[in-house]
């Protein structure tokens, strides 16, 4: 495995890959130890078992609220997926909005370009920086 620390705005992250690719996002914690690819990993296979990030993704695609619940919501809603992502591609962005719409909410459906899949609006949510703050502002 070879990981990196990095420094970002919100404190440093790690990263884990092989030849398949990238293993391993971590997010800053406590203390840089903390966010060290193994030590994280560590910490993280003591309450996550080999089937956890299975039974997660599963669960993200197959969780749909109620037309009702649909119905009682008040919130200004931007969807700003990743065109790469193939955990929530953008067309399930894109049909949520179109739900909360028909239903008289607001929803924007903003997509970020790039190759980096899931972790595209990780790394670069800032391409979508102008549409996000303008969304905001409204």
């Amino acid at each position: 495995m070879t990981w990196k620390l990095f420094e970002t705005a919100i404190g440093p992250c790690g990263l884990a890959w092989n030849d398949a690719g990238l293993t391993w996002l971590q997010l800053p914690e406590e203390d840089r130890d903390a966010t060290h690819p193994v030590q994280a990993g560590v910490a993280r296979a003591k309450s996550v078992d080999a089937d956890s990030m299975l039974y997660t993704a599963k669960a993200n695609q197959l969780y749909r609220l109620t037309d009702d619940e649909v119905s009682k919501m008040k919130a200004k809603i931007l969807f700003v997926p990743a065109r790469s992502d193939l955990i929530f591609p953008p067309e399930m962005s894109q049909r949520a909005a179109e739900r909360y719409r028909a239903q008289g909410g607001v929803a924007e459906v903003v997509v970020i370009d790039g190759d980096g899949g899931h972790l595209e609006g990780v790394f670069n949510v800032a391409k979508q920086g102008d549409a996000i703050r303008a969304f905001l502002a409204r």
